[in-house]
């Protein structure tokens, strides 16, 4: 793996709560933008891929089946004090340590995977090994969705993203979406 993407086990070892202390979450807006804008209903099997600290995975599982994947015990561990559910929650949340690559999650099982503020992370030398798992996890009909909110398509673009997912998803179910400052499109 190249410098700028580096083993993000080790990338937040130490510094995740500063990471989550300081890392812009998405609101809930933006959420239910996502949801709206993709289809997606509530009771959805989602994979939040490089979940990080939770911020969208534990306010998903309120009411979805949320798969919070992430390679950092540090980044994982602030998630999971975070996730406290309610009674009235019709969701849950799993927490998979692991790489992308190898999720562990079942075959065809999701009906979108997640990938906030991660993209970047996932370029590298096993690359191809995500987009593998991300299809093999994905149902048929599901949704990849790539959102950033400090970033735009057109940047992500310059790093191959969007036709990356345009190969491996050819039906167009996969597509990049704009920073929510500017809405959603």
């Amino acid at each position: 793996m190249d410098r700028l993407h580096a083993d993000t086990s080790e990338a937040f070892k130490g510094n995740a709560d500063g990471y989550d202390k300081y890392r812009t979450p998405f609101p809930e807006s933006a959420r239910e933008a996502l949801f709206t804008h993709f289809g997606l209903k509530r009771g959805s099997t989602i994979a939040d891929i490089g979940a990080g600290t939770g911020h969208v995975s534990v306010p998903l599982a309120k009411d979805n089946i949320v798969y919070h994947v992430d390679k950092s015990a540090d980044m994982n561990r602030i998630a999971k004090a975070k996730y406290q559910p309610s009674a009235g929650d019709t969701g849950a949340l799993h927490f998979v340590e692991a790489n992308a690559s190898s999720t562990g999650i079942p075959d065809k099982s999701v009906d979108a995977i997640m990938m906030t503020n991660t993209a970047h992370w996932l370029i590298g030398d096993d690359y191809a090994d995500n987009l593998a798992e991300m299809h093999r996890i994905l149902k048929p009909d599901g949704k990849v969705i790539v959102a950033h909110n400090f970033i735009n398509a057109d940047n992500l673009d310059m790093m191959g993203l969007n036709s990356q997912l345009k190969t491996l998803f050819p039906s167009g179910r996969a597509r990049l979406q704009d920073s929510f400052a500017h809405g959603v499109d």
